[in-house]
């Protein structure tokens, strides 16, 4: 799905584009719920090896600089430790651009790192897409990514391929994860587009967009297992911790890039963080809560109503 279309979707319900997580053994020591603001508890250290998905609402600022303050403190600890390593993948990159994307930070040097321009030179150079997301809540994260010598991962699926895939095209990668799917997780899945496009979508478009949309999280949590795989490979005995930063929808328990992950590397720990807006997660039904393992809460945009669009199509 093109990103702007993404960020239609995300308006309409602030906590779609769906995936699941595990618990995480060695736990951030975060309450279940905190606000976004300054005085936020934040991760003192870092957790033991395995996977980290951090949410967010695609344009809310507010979430996005309380979550780079996440990373910013695992930069910290992870300078302090000396022993681990990290690797980051976002949803805002595509996965088949990767090699772009180890040409460009395989050709920095410390200076390079250090250099702030050198954020959207790597985003130009590997297809981030401008009209799509707002380069503004990225670029300190990548500009921290280089500083602190993380391994910058494209995760997403690529557009063409999403439509290919919803057209019944095939995905080895996909098609062998060997996921369990049953029918009420389709069912469920199914719901989630529908109401995450304000009910208006034709009833013979959402099995597709079922299915484009379980690719899409099969190919993130994929980019994510084989970073993770590369990183061990590269630093023998090493503790690796693997983060995903993607919509909210993507790192909730239930549905998405978690389910592919406990079918990829079962065992591993993975701990998913939602970064929800306060009208969204007052809202929230418990079974709702309960698929992210900790929620970090912000004050709510003001915002148009994000149905009008199918309203007026109607």
């Amino acid at each position: 799905m093109e990103p702007a279309a993404l960020l239609r979707r995300q308006r309409a319900r602030r906590a779609f584009l769906p995936a699941l997580a595990l618990p995480l053994g060695a736990c951030l020591g975060l309450p279940a719920q905190q606000d976004a603001d300054p005085s936020a508890t934040i991760p003192a250290s870092l957790p033991r090896a395995g996977f980290l998905l951090l949410g967010e609402v695609h344009d809310a600022p507010r979430l996005h600089a309380a979550r780079l303050r996440w990373l910013e403190a695992m930069a910290a600890a992870a300078l302090r430790s000396r022993t681990g390593r990290i690797v980051l993948a976002l949803e805002q990159l595509d996965a088949d651009r990767q090699d772009d994307l180890d040409r460009f930070q395989s050709g920095l040097d410390d200076r390079g790192r250090r250099d702030p321009t050198q954020a959207r030179a790597l985003a130009e150079a590997s297809g981030f897409r401008f009209e799509g997301w707002t380069w503004a809540y990225y670029e300190p994260v990548v500009q921290l990514a280089l500083r602190s010598q993380w391994r910058l991962v494209g995760a997403n699926l690529g557009a063409a391929e999403a439509m290919r895939i919803g057209r019944g095209g095939s995905a080895p990668w996909y098609e062998s994860t060997a996921l369990p799917w049953s029918p009420a997780d389709e069912a469920a899945m199914q719901q989630e587009i529908r109401t995450g496009h304000c009910n208006a979508l034709p009833e013979r478009a959402i099995a597709p967009m079922s299915r484009a949309q379980r690719a899409r999280d099969a190919r993130m949590a994929l980019a994510l297992h084989q970073a993770r795989l590369q990183a061990q490979a590269q630093a023998p005995g090493a503790a690796v911790l693997a983060i995903l930063l993607a919509g909210n929808g993507h790192v909730r328990r239930d549905l998405g890039v978690p389910r592919h992950l406990a079918a990829m590397a079962p065992g591993v720990d993975l701990f998913s963080a939602g970064f929800l807006e306060r009208a969204v997660a007052g809202g929230m039904a418990p079974s709702e809560a309960r698929h992210y393992d900790r929620v970090v809460l912000a004050e709510a945009q003001v915002r148009e109503d994000p149905c009008a669009a199918f309203k007026g199509a109607g």
